[in-house]
């Protein structure tokens, strides 16, 4: 996944556990996690919950990544603090369309927090484009 990212012009980092995922938002600062909801020694909710609870201001959107989707399970994912919910398995189409929405997500509330504080610096992001992604040629959805 995080070689697809990044031939898709995205900065990614990939870790293979909750604790090392907590501590890749810490370290990375990333917009956007992909985050299973079934991983070792944190699971995606405990994970989700920590990012919550973190003091920065710019905590990321977080997408639940998981083959987890019955109803209980997505409400379970919205109250412990993700934004989205993609379903295992998903097309570098749909992957690339939620985290196109979760960026869209993380300038708005960005914008909304410059007006609201009246914080230095609100006509940059105000006049940020927009993101697009792109599927590199030759690449071949196979779902």
């Amino acid at each position: 996944m995080v070689e697809l990212l990044q031939a898709c012009g995205m900065n990614s980092a990939a870790a293979y556990s909750g604790a090392a995922g907590l501590d890749a938002v810490i370290n990375f600062r990333p917009d956007v996690v992909l985050l299973d909801l079934l991983m070792p020694q944190m699971d995606g909710f405990e994970v989700a919950n920590a990012i919550r609870k973190s003091p920065r201001p710019d905590t990321p959107v977080l997408i639940a990544f998981s083959a987890l989707t019955d109803p209980g399970t997505i409400e379970l994912a919205m109250k412990s603090g993700f934004h989205f919910h993609l379903p295992k398995p998903a097309t570098i189409k749909q992957v690339l369309t939620v985290i196109g929405n979760a960026r869209a997500l993380k300038s708005a509330k960005e914008r909304d927090n410059a007006q609201r504080t009246g914080a230095p610096g609100a006509e940059q992001v105000l006049a940020q484009p927009a993101h697009g992604f792109t599927v590199p040629s030759g690449f071949k959805d196979t779902h």
